[in-house]
């Protein structure tokens, strides 16, 4: 969407993306960094296999990376969602070890590898196929596609209340203030302009927390874990740096958002 408000008209992310072969499902990691995508190219384990590529331009992607055999089988995966957390992976499979047809499993990127995938269970899986899942940035609500019995057509949506359910956590159970935040906003340049730029953000102990790029109209966004400080650091080459400090609030009870927006000023290249 264009800053208008208005959709744009679709384009082709093009190569190495898009190949002659089937390409479907894909799904943006909440810092806009990397892109994931199932694609039923010959070089894969399975018939559609899940890949990721990482940004590197507003138009850039790199050669896409499968999963690897750990996440990908021989039969189908599809149906990807990756959890505002940007580490745990939603997706579909007909392998591993389904209840029947299609089920939801998910897996977590850690220690530089992806996690042995975990069928989510009973209620969201059934005998019937499940083949989609996603979840809203704060865990309390969840959507599946679903053909099991008492839908009004073949696949139907269903909500599920997630309350009692913590999904992202590996024992399953509710952590004090474990949730994530949003962090948005804008960056302009000296004219008014919404501009592409990089924000490295660090956290309270100097640690990096996170990247994350503002489009081309200059909108950024992206999930942080709430209740903390973070440095947000801007190094556009012709522009003054930026470093500033924000508290991102976090409410239990709603998804608690903060807007910052940037204004970035030509350097003066004549200053000694």
């Amino acid at each position: 969407m264009g800053s208008s408000g208005k959709w744009q008209v679709p384009k082709t992310i093009g190569k190495p993306i898009n190949t002659s072969y089937y390409e479907d499902g894909a799904c943006l990691s909440p810092d806009g960094n990397t892109l994931y995508f199932v694609s039923e190219r010959p070089e894969g384990f399975g018939r559609g296999d899940i890949y990721m590529s990482k940004k590197i331009s507003s138009s850039e992607w790199s050669n896409p990376i499968n999963l690897g055999p750990t996440v990908n089988t021989e039969e189908d995966e599809g149906g990807i969602f990756i959890a505002p957390d940007g580490k745990t992976l939603f997706f579909c499979s007909e392998g591993h070890n389904s209840m029947g047809s299609y089920d939801i499993f998910k897996t977590v990127f850690e220690n530089g590898k992806w996690t042995t995938p975990v069928n989510v269970g009973y209620p969201i899986n059934t005998l019937s196929s499940e083949k989609s899942f996603i979840l809203s940035t704060d865990g309390k609500t969840a959507y599946v596609s679903s053909d099991r019995k008492g839908g009004i057509g073949e696949r139907d949506i269903y909500r599920v209340d997630m309350n009692n359910y913590a999904i992202l956590e590996k024992d399953g159970k509710f952590k004090p203030n474990s949730g994530l935040s949003i962090l948005k906003g804008s960056i302009f340049n000296s004219d008014g302009q919404g501009t592409e730029a990089l924000i490295e953000i660090v956290d309270e102990s100097g640690q990096k927390a996170g990247t994350t790029s503002s489009n081309t109209d200059g909108n950024y966004f992206i999930t942080l874990p709430g209740d903390k400080k973070y440095t947000l650091k801007l190094n556009i080459k012709g522009f003054d740096p930026i470093s500033e400090t924000v508290q991102l609030p976090f409410n239990k009870d709603k998804t608690y958002s903060l807007a910052k927006d940037f204004i970035l000023h030509k350097a003066n290249l004549s200053a000694h």
